[in-house]
């Protein structure tokens, strides 16, 4: 499969679950990051970078209520990590490449 025709594939198999935004990205747009936290020292041999994301309702900024905001920031994060696991599994199931998901809004400091 070229990989113009696997991307768009991807694309639409995420913004098929929902997704308002979504990107794939060359591993090699993050050669700044710290050690450690590069796409190749995260998952050895990867070659492409899946970004997705969701709109957060506007309720949540409507609402005087702190509640609001905090319930919808855990909900859609479950949300997302959910998403991400499905995202890896047809990556595996149905492409046949590795994958890797890690939430944006959590530390990954991981002693090994």
């Amino acid at each position: 499969m070229l990989k113009t025709a696997l991307t768009e594939d991807v694309k639409d198999y995420v913004k098929g679950l929902g997704a308002g935004l979504v990107g794939v990205a060359d591993p090699e747009r993050f050669h700044g990051a710290p050690p450690g936290h590069r796409p190749q020292d995260i998952l050895p041999g990867c070659r492409s970078v899946v970004v997705y994301a969701f709109p957060m309702l506007q309720s949540t900024f409507v609402s005087p209520n702190p509640r609001v905001r905090v319930h919808r920031y855990w909900q859609l994060r479950s949300r997302l990590q959910d998403l991400g696991y499905d995202i890896c599994r047809y990556l595996e199931e149905e492409k046949g490449f590795y994958a890797v998901n890690l939430p944006s809004t959590a530390p990954q400091e991981v002693n090994t």
